[in-house]
């Protein structure tokens, strides 16, 4: 779908003598097919689609359930975050191509390091991100240091690198557990994304 501001449409009638103008108000679709009102991320999703940081898929699908991968979280961030990458030119990874839609947004993180390469000058744009990796991009953009003495019940699986970011996160009321645990590392998913995103907007 496209989110649009007023349409005017002129409507002329067949013997051309009676003229008829319509403004039109465009909003976001009223929901994605795969996205229930009683889900409960239909709001986070519905509020990041309004604001323009996710899209839908094909047939009115959100894919609430899938994997966002290096690009598209790149692509999300930069929209939450309300930045201009339009002056970015050049792909700062040998596997990121100027011409990619998604270049603009990772060459602007990869300058303010935000989101770093993977190694052997490689940025993986297809590569899905875990959740651990996503509460360090989200800390770093954010410039979040706060922490919390309480631990989600499997800080051991956090990566250490990772801790500091996670519960900084955490403190933020931006990640929340499942049942006590961070799961560091499944894939975060669309709906999650939604609504790290929305909160992370708010902040």
């Amino acid at each position: 779908y496209v989110l649009t501001s007023a349409l005017k449409i002129q409507v002329v009638s067949e013997d051309g003598n009676t003229t008829n103008v319509y403004t039109l108000k465009a909003t976001v679709a009223s929901k994605f097919v795969d996205v229930p009102e009683d889900a409960w991320y239909y709001d986070y999703v519905m509020a990041a689609a309004k604001a323009g940081i996710v899209n839908g898929k094909e047939n009115s699908r959100f894919d609430p359930e899938g994997a966002v991968s290096r690009r598209d979280f790149a692509l999300m961030l930069t929209r939450m975050l309300g930045v201009d990458v339009s002056g970015y030119t050049t792909a700062p990874f040998s596997d990121v191509k100027a011409s990619d839609y998604y270049m603009k947004a990772i060459a602007y993180c990869a300058e303010k390091g935000i989101i770093g390469g993977t190694g052997d000058g490689k940025f993986e744009p297809e590569k899905n991100i875990l959740r651990e990796e996503a509460a360090k991009i989200i800390a770093v953009a954010l410039n979040l240091d706060g922490t919390t003495t309480e631990k989600f019940k499997d800080d051991a699986k956090i990566s250490n690198w990772a801790k500091g970011y996670v519960y900084a996160c955490k403190e933020a009321g931006i990640f929340g557990g499942d049942n006590g645990n961070f799961l560091p590392g499944n894939p975060i998913t669309r709906a999650e994304t939604a609504k790290v995103m929305v909160i992370s907007m708010n902040k």
